[in-house]
């Protein structure tokens, strides 16, 4: 069964970049959904990643992302797209889009 993508507008919190126990780099943080819900967030990550999600807001270290609000296309397993508030705010960024160009690029090495 698929799940319905659903767009919910959600703030952010506790944002930060770590090493995990195989030494890969990953973002973690939460998505705190207006209607009270929140989702984690945890990826893999590469330069790529960092930009496109600092760039839904247009600022320039993942920290000023916290306390943030952008549009979030979710499913409840699954995050597959950001959006800023409002266009001129900052660019979308396609999570979904990513990931599958990262996974073409691993197929091809």
């Amino acid at each position: 069964m698929i799940e319905k993508i659903e767009k919910s507008l959600a703030k952010l919190s506790g944002f930060d970049v770590g090493i995990e126990d195989h030494g890969c780099f990953v973002m973690h943080g939460t998505f705190r959904y207006e209607d009270g819900g929140a989702q984690g967030f945890g990826y893999v990550i590469n330069t790529a990643f960092i930009e496109g999600v600092i760039g839904v807001f247009d600022v320039e270290t993942l920290q000023r992302v916290n306390g943030k609000s952008c549009w979030v296309y979710h499913t409840r397993n699954n995050i597959s797209r950001l959006e800023p508030l409002h266009k001129s705010d900052g660019k979308a960024f396609d999570i979904k889009k990513w990931s599958d160009e990262c996974q073409k690029k691993q197929k091809t090495r």
